[in-house]
């Protein structure tokens, strides 16, 4: 055999070695992935491919125990090809690239047959990027399909005592949707006729007589009883709990929300994501919930549940709250100290630098909305009433 043939048949032989000890590697670390990649298809595919290239280089690049035992196992290949360069450049070896041991090419054989043969009995399967955008197609189509229910868990104060009532507001906000509230007086006419008789006989011509109607109006007058501001909110809060506009938001403590759920149940069937996987579900799930359930938009009535804090200052007051899912919502408002309940009012008087209620429901309209950052929400909100 020539030394070009040997050179061919050692470059070949070192790179089986590189690939066996790569496939034993990277089957130990995601199982699920290299079982579909040899034995569910994925070798077929090109994106497939892509995917997994681009897996190491995450992997390698953020230095897991996985891509360390890679780049040692890089290092010692290249450590000893340069050892063995100096070796020739001595004459000790006449071969320009020697054959790699008997020993680690057997190795390298019988662990990759075994790790092979340990594929299918891998349990859980991968979810490719594809895989997962199909999936929350699907959620989104799912959840598109449903219908929307009314805001039936929300109810006015059974007692009618609420801690804040914008009484101006309250009764434009209703008057601006119903006509009624302009109709406070209501006239009806009735005529009633009376008839008077006069007869008189005369001589040689007989009897004359003459009939007169004399007619009367009166009036009656109906005053529709006025609205007070707590009745006008009343019926507002009916009338928005049942819109399929309104927005309903809730203070909640887990800011990882479905997708975390989602991410853990696919652990327990042995399906991991990868980080850009994780992130892509994430993403998602926030443009679905910001679509179909958060709904912001200027000018659209709102309702939260949760806690808020109440912040005084001079001649006014500002309202700040916080909803937590996909998305952080801040919410904030200004309010007005008279319009306050008693107590409220007191709690603003002493000079506390924060009145806080807990487990409070908010109805108002949303003014402005603004994102300062991708999992962020600022809303400024035109708060009605709270109770």
């Amino acid at each position: 055999m020539t030394a070009t043939k040997r050179t061919i048949a050692a470059l070949l032989l070192w790179l089986g070695v590189a690939i066996a000890f790569y496939f034993i590697i990277g089957a130990s670390t995601y199982p699920q992935w290299w079982k579909r990649f040899l034995l569910g298809g994925g070798i077929a595919h090109f994106w497939y491919w892509e995917e997994g290239v681009s897996a190491l280089g995450q992997t390698l690049t953020s230095f897991t125990p996985a891509g360390a035992v890679a780049i040692g196992l890089v290092l010692a290949l290249l450590a000893w090809a340069m050892s063995s360069l100096i070796r020739r450049a001595a004459g000790h070896e006449t071969d320009l690239i020697p054959r790699p041991p008997r020993k680690l090419v057997l190795l390298a054989g019988f662990l990759s047959c075994i790790t092979l043969l340990s594929l299918p009995f891998v349990k859980g399967e991968y979810w490719s990027l594809e895989d997962v955008a199909r999936r929350l197609a699907a959620v989104s189509r799912d959840i598109a399909d449903l219908p929307v229910p009314g805001l039936w868990g929300v109810l006015p104060p059974p007692s009618g005592t609420f801690l804040y009532v914008d009484r101006q507001q309250a009764l434009e906000q209703y008057a601006a949707l119903h006509d009624t509230l302009t109709l406070t007086t209501e006239t009806s006419k009735r005529l009633s006729e009376s008839t008077s008789t006069a007869t008189a006989t005369v001589p040689n011509v007989g009897s004359l007589g003459r009939e007169e109607k004399v007619g009367s109006e009166t009036s009656a007058i109906r005053t529709a009883p006025s609205l007070t501001p707590i009745a006008a909110t009343v019926r507002l809060i009916e009338k928005f709990r049942r819109d399929r506009g309104a927005v309903q938001l809730f203070e909640a403590v887990d800011d990882n929300y479905e997708h975390r759920a989602l991410i853990d149940g696919l652990k327990k069937r042995g399906v991991v994501l990868s980080a850009t996987q994780e992130s892509q579900l994430i993403q998602g799930e926030i443009a679905l919930w910001e679509e179909k359930t958060l709904k912001l938009r200027d000018r659209r009535p709102m309702f939260f549940h949760g806690g808020i804090s109440v912040l005084p200052g001079k001649g006014t007051a500002e309202l700040a709250a916080t909803a937590r899912g996909p998305l952080v919502v801040r919410l904030s408002g200004r309010l007005n100290p008279a319009d306050f309940a008693g107590h409220v009012r007191h709690c603003l008087a002493i000079g506390t630098p924060s009145c806080d209620f807990a487990s409070i429901t908010l109805f108002g309209v949303i003014e402005t909305v603004e994102s300062p950052s991708d999992r962020v929400r600022k809303v400024t909100i035109l708060p009605i009433a709270i109770w």
